[in-house]
């Protein structure tokens, strides 16, 4: 699960290569498995959800990221 992880939270296309390259070799024996991620996965919307992508692309008028849901959170809670 932690392969997945480091996927999904990828901060660079080059560490986005270099985690799916480690989620190959930690899942080496279920070649199926890996076929299905890669190819009803990753390769049709891993922008959807992959960090790099995600903080790179505007999202309903919005940059999303992990900082402005940290800050976004911190505003909510002083509010409250």
């Amino acid at each position: 699960m932690a392969a997945w992880l480091d996927i999904v939270d990828s901060e660079t296309e080059e560490a986005y290569i270099d985690n799916w390259t480690q989620f190959k070799v930690v899942c080496a024996k279920f070649s199926m498995f890996l076929d299905y991620v890669e190819k009803t996965i990753l390769d049709p919307v891993k922008e959807k959800f992959v960090r790099f992508w995600i903080d790179k692309n505007l999202h309903m008028g919005e940059y999303y990221n992990k900082q402005s849901r940290i800050c976004t959170h911190s505003v909510e809670k002083v509010s409250e």
